[in-house]
């Protein structure tokens, strides 16, 4: 395996509009070089915005919901893994009690490149990392990721034709 480095990145969800920012690749990416980057692993924490502490949506008598995405193109809401620019998604799903009390709270991956056996190759110059929110109430969130990625060569002809199919 190519010599591995670590990408980070961090958005922050306001309330239910979906947000979304943009990580650079093009540093490492150049499809007619032939160098395209491979992802090995990509480790999220959803933090309350600015504090660092773990999130919590503080509802009383409520259930919400986080949900994030790592995909190849610009999104205006989260998609389904269907979509071909998906990478990574996952999200969490917290419920409160009327005191408020944490009843219920859990972090969950509807696929990481963790669960591929050789990694997840992208092609593009961008990859975007977004966030949801089921309710507007209670701390803004921070979404980091940390993304472990090396460079590998592959043909242009090739790389040519997974850029594409990424876009």
């Amino acid at each position: 395996m190519a010599e591995s480095f670590f990408l980070r990145a961090q958005v922050t969800s306001t309330g239910v509009t979906f947000a979304q920012t943009t990580i650079g690749l093009g540093s490492f990416v150049d499809v007619l070089g032939q160098a395209i980057l491979k992802i090995h692993g990509i480790y999220p924490a959803m933090r309350n915005a600015g504090n660092n502490l773990p999130y919590t949506m503080g509802l009383n008598d409520a259930e919400g919901s986080v949900t994030w995405q790592l995909t190849t193109q610009s999104q205006t809401e989260v998609q389904g893994l269907t979509d071909k620019s998906v990478i990574a998604s996952g999200g969490a799903i917290q419920s409160f009690s009327s005191k408020p009390v944490m009843i219920l709270s859990t972090l969950q991956e509807d696929v990481n490149v963790q669960n591929f056996s050789n990694g997840y190759l992208v092609a593009t110059e961008d990859i975007y990392l977004g966030i949801d929110r089921s309710t507007g109430t209670g701390d803004e969130c921070d979404l980091d990721v940390i993304i472990e990625c090396s460079v590998v060569k592959m043909s242009t002809s090739r790389a040519l034709a997974l850029a594409l199919s990424q876009q």
